[in-house]
């Protein structure tokens, strides 16, 4: 029923952690992909310890950031008409599968489906920000429109680890941006494929745990580049006369850079060459501020700034 797919980039110290929540599911009908993605750590070895005849691996000798090759060389090697993915060093709740399963039968002309997650760290656990506004198990059909507002307004309300396609759609918006980018192309991939199915469904319960202090975070890369989701926004907005969809692309894609700039503060990186890319919106200010930033005295306060705003 269901091919579940793990990219593995020297993970070793949570490969027991993610594999064990998937050979645990009390939902059993499913496949399990371990995609080695060059792996020198020894999980290219780890993998093989892990015994059970749903498990089918394979290798990639030259691994390519964010795992989205892993990602793509899983999807097209999988059995089932059901996709899911985990990341590595995160982890499902029991009964992750069998909730989907019951969803399925129930949204028959659905593709797309998700859950809401935990985030953890070592002395910390929170919930996802669309967790918090909902009631629990609440239901909730989206739609394209409303997945654009919510992710614009810090709502997002999917997240990898926690989403389900029919194998289908995936294959046909274009699966995940290998050589693409280094960041966001698990965001670029859904926008892509909920533009192509219009809606999807939600239901507001914690399926999942998403680790913030496991080794070898995509999170901690340097020289991140702009993304694609910035060049698939564009596109979005130049192939449309909607003016509610740009207006909502627009908010989409500032809210993305407003995070790349973060990230390239906090990695002492330049950024002004981001700002090319800031649409105009009735949030302006905050482009005002970036802009006046690039001054030296405003740039060592608004690093510090963040730096605080992390800790917090």
């Amino acid at each position: 029923m269901f091919s579940v797919i793990i990219p593995i980039y020297n993970k070793l110290p949570h490969l027991e952690r993610s594999v064990q929540s998937v050979l645990q599911q009390s939902f059993e009908n499913f496949e399990l992909i371990l995609v080695n993605d060059g792996s020198d750590d020894g999980s290219e070895n780890k993998i093989y310890d892990f015994k059970d005849p749903r498990i089918r691996v394979f290798h990639r000798e030259k691994p390519v950031k964010g795992g989205y090759a892993a990602r793509n060389l899983g999807i097209e090697a999988s059995k089932y008409n059901w996709i899911c993915f985990l990341d590595a060093d995160d982890s499902w709740e029991k009964d992750f599968l069998k909730m989907n399963q019951q969803l399925i039968n129930q949204y028959t002309d659905i593709s797309l489906f998700c859950s809401s997650w935990r985030i953890k760290t070592s002395d910390q656990i929170n919930v996802n920000n669309l967790y918090k506004k909902l009631p629990k198990n609440t239901i909730s059909l989206f739609s394209y429109y409303q997945y654009l507002s919510l992710t614009a307004s810090k709502k997002p309300p999917i997240n990898t680890i926690v989403t389900v396609c029919k194998k289908a759609s995936i294959l046909c918006c274009g699966k995940f941006p290998v050589n693409k980018c280094k960041v966001g192309g698990d965001v670029d991939t859904w926008l892509r494929l909920i533009k192509q199915e219009k809606r999807f469904v939600h239901i507001n319960r914690i399926e999942a745990n998403y680790y913030l202090d496991s080794v070898n975070r995509t999170n901690t890369y340097s020289n991140l580049g702009t993304g694609c989701i910035i060049s698939t926004c564009n596109s979005f907005i130049n192939s449309t006369n909607d003016k509610k969809e740009i207006r909502l692309l627009k908010k989409f894609s500032n809210r993305f850079l407003y995070y790349l700039i973060i990230k390239k503060i906090l990695l002492n990186e330049k950024y002004s060459d981001l700002l090319t890319y800031f649409y105009k919106e009735k949030n302006f200010f905050i482009y005002i501020a970036f802009k006046i930033s690039q001054y030296s005295f405003l740039y060592r306060l608004a690093r510090l700034f963040m730096r605080l705003k992390i800790k917090t």
